[in-house]
């Protein structure tokens, strides 16, 4: 059998059981993957039916199956090196080649119609800060992974980090840390971010104003405001449990001096409390961490959901997805956006996944080519 020439995209092999049998270079296989990684897979085949004279022999199934197999072959990438991760010691040191870790999640339709029409496909997504002040991205599906943990790890021992540094890890809630590190020994200082608290605080103090038009109440919202900024201080000045005790103290006095008092303002003020109880261990002295120059904040970890999942995945496109094709597309995409998407040597057939799945595919809303 004569010999792939890479620089086709697209050659016909002969074959003595079918002439149906095909395969693609490695180049072929590679843009099929980055332009399915950008745009939905029905308008990738047909960008590529256009401008390369590939005469309708690449389709969306086959698209789809190329996008699983390179996940497929990074998956098995990370699994080794998961396996090669060298044991953590002691005494640790701040990490220099990474110096934060941003970690957030989102939600994706599932694909599932009938009786699971509320489930939804949970996404981990985390942005790496270098010493250079350049960035690396991962995500992964969370029923897709066994150990996140571990991933998390291989992810930050892929980019520098030794056995006995440690990485400042931030995220908007404590059950972020739950699900992407709740085991690993790479990460050091836990941190919740400063600004889905501090907007906590400001829907309580808007609930305030909103409520003194009401005739039946008396309290003076400057009065509320007053209160809730001097919590927010203690909290900026590493003063947790004081702060939440001040916020139990007010929603006790609102509740005894009003005989209705607002259900708005009362409700805001317990989630409030209620957040900032769940995820006090992960507070600190923010206030001397931002004069000191040190990041307070996820916005990385918003920018690597928006960048990663949503762009392609959610926004202006009514898509919904299976758990398995979100984690491939995933993958994918965070080797493309880091560099690292490579040309496999062995591209698979398209024959290899029996078209009579398809209607498992992610995308069930495009069209399926013939």
């Amino acid at each position: 059998m004569r010999p792939i020439d890479r620089e086709k995209p697209y050659q016909r092999l002969p074959s003595t059981t079918s002439a149906l049998r095909q395969r693609v270079s490695p180049c072929l296989e590679r843009l099929q993957v980055e332009f399915a990684a950008h745009m939905p897979y029905a308008r990738a085949v047909e960008l590529l039916n256009e401008v390369l004279p590939l005469e309708d022999c690449i389709s969306v199934s086959g698209t789809k199956n190329r996008v699983r197999a390179v996940a497929a072959q990074l998956e098995e990438a990370v699994a080794d090196a998961v396996a090669a991760l060298p044991t953590p010691t002691l005494p640790a040191t701040s990490a220099k080649s990474v110096s934060l870790l941003a970690i957030d999640s989102v939600w994706l339709r599932h694909c599932r119609p009938g009786r699971m029409h509320q489930r939804q496909v949970s996404i981990a997504t985390a942005r790496a800060t270098l010493g250079d002040g350049s960035n690396r991205v991962c995500g992964y599906v969370t029923k897709q992974v066994a150990r996140s943990s571990k991933r998390m790890d291989a992810f930050l021992s892929r980019l520098g980090v030794q056995p006995h540094e440690r990485v400042t890890a931030i995220a908007d809630a404590a059950v972020e840390f739950e699900t992407a590190i709740a085991e690993s020994p790479y990460t050091g200082l836990r941190i919740i971010d400063w600004f889905h608290i501090a907007m906590k605080f400001r829907a309580a103090e808007q609930s305030a104003f909103g409520a003194r038009d009401q005739p039946w109440t008396w309290i003076e919202p400057k009065a509320i405001e007053l209160r809730l900024q001097r919590a927010k201080w203690r909290l900026w000045n590493g003063r947790s449990a004081s702060a939440i005790e001040a916020i139990a103290s007010l929603v006790q006095i609102i509740e005894t001096l009003e005989d209705e008092p607002s259900s708005t303002l009362i409700r805001n003020l317990e989630k409030l409390q209620s957040y900032l109880e769940s995820n006090q261990r992960y507070m600190i002295n923010y206030g001397q961490r931002y004069r000191a120059g040190l990041p307070i904040s996820s916005a990385p970890a918003e920018s690597a959901v928006n960048e990663l999942v949503s762009v392609r995945m959610a926004k202006r496109q009514q898509m919904r997805w299976s758990d398995e094709g979100a984690h491939a597309l995933v993958q994918v995409r965070a080797a493309l956006l880091n560099g690292e998407l490579q040309a496999r040597r062995q591209p698979a057939p398209w024959y290899r996944r029996a078209a009579v799945s398809a209607w498992t595919f992610d995308e069930h809303l495009e069209p399926l080519a013939a």
